[in-house]
């Protein structure tokens, strides 16, 4: 797996829940930023590694 700075992951999150219905994607998005305050970037990458493509 490739680590991604914050602005490349934040980035490839968001082109990936363009795919999904709007209500769908703020949640996703929501769960995603707290996976980021919470346990930090490296966890969330690896988390969310599948659906942002890396």
């Amino acid at each position: 797996m490739k680590n991604l700075t914050k602005q490349e992951f934040n980035i490839r999150f968001l082109l990936a829940a363009q795919c999904f219905m709007p209500k769908v994607a703020r949640q996703l998005i929501r769960e995603c930023r707290d996976d980021i305050e919470m346990f930090g970037l490296d966890y969330a990458q690896r988390k969310w590694a599948k659906f942002v493509g890396i």
